[in-house]
């Protein structure tokens, strides 16, 4: 088994509104393709932080893989398109990966950035909406506490965000 490194760095706790099954699908091509673009003893960094100036959660996937040719990254995110050769198995992309990981995040009210450069790498940024954090099992007092010896004042679950 070939082996790589990994980094994870969790600078902030953010929160976004997400469907989990869609982000998970789209972590897991961005790692993949990571991975595959690496050689082993290499390093994986992922990065999860929050911008407060725009209100934006964000998930950065680094690799120290051979990176994009700049001549090629205008068209990675079009369906179909690959640069992925066949292998001696013939095996190659489909061209579907990124496409799917930019419908994702444009679903989400998000964007997904590139930024590459031949033999050093590639970064892939997803940037989500934050949302407040949510308040798990809070509860709040609905109505003023009586004196009598019958208290019946009431208890209101807090919605979720």
């Amino acid at each position: 088994m070939v082996r790589i490194g990994l980094d994870l760095k969790i600078q902030s706790e953010p929160y976004a509104s997400v469907n989990a099954g869609q982000v998970q699908q789209v972590l897991l091509n961005l790692i993949v393709n990571a991975r595959q673009a690496m050689q082993p003893g290499r390093m994986l960094t992922i990065v999860v932080s929050e911008n407060l100036d725009d209100g934006m959660a964000e998930v950065s996937i680094k690799d120290e893989g051979t990176g994009i040719p700049a001549e090629v990254l205008p068209h990675i995110f079009e369906r179909f398109f690959t640069t992925k050769k066949s292998d001696q198995n013939g095996q190659g992309g489909t061209g579907l990966g990124l496409a799917m990981c930019k419908d994702v995040m444009e679903s989400h009210g998000g964007r997904i950035r590139v930024e590459s450069a031949v033999g050093r790498g590639t970064r892939f940024t997803l940037r989500f909406p934050m949302v407040a954090a949510p308040t798990f099992g809070m509860k709040t007092n609905s109505s003023p506490k009586r004196t009598s010896q019958q208290d019946t004042s009431s208890v209101a679950e807090t919605p979720l965000v």
